[in-house]
């Protein structure tokens, strides 16, 4: 009856309800995995006695979820688009290469800010 994932689109009506679970998995997911890296960064930090007040560790966290959000975003976006996940994960990779230097930049410069 069906061959792939992709033919749930036939299955859901109206197409948006599923764009809204899709973008509401990530959500959770990312929000999830940056959760389980901040506390585990705030353990460890205790445990070695780094030093990072726990408040730097979640902006630094912070920051990478927010990243991991829009990179996640594009990828959905380019997908729904297209139907196809392997242009969704190359050009949301190309992206995320190509911002690189670009990132880098303001994440040096908000460091300066704050010390």
């Amino acid at each position: 009856m069906f061959t792939g994932t992709l033919d749930l689109w036939r299955l859901v009506r109206p197409y948006w309800r599923l764009l809204a679970v899709a973008f509401a998995a990530m959500v959770v997911a990312v929000f999830v995995v940056g959760l389980v890296l901040w506390g585990s960064l705030a353990v460890s930090g205790a445990i070695w006695d780094v030093g990072v007040p726990a408040s730097r560790t979640a902006a630094a966290v912070g920051t990478v979820v927010l990243l991991g959000l829009v990179f996640g975003s594009l990828a959905l976006a380019i997908g729904s688009a297209t139907g196809s996940r392997g242009s969704a994960i190359g050009v949301a990779a190309a992206v995320g290469i190509a911002a690189y230097p670009w990132i880098g930049g303001v994440h040096r410069a908000a460091s300066r800010a704050i010390a």
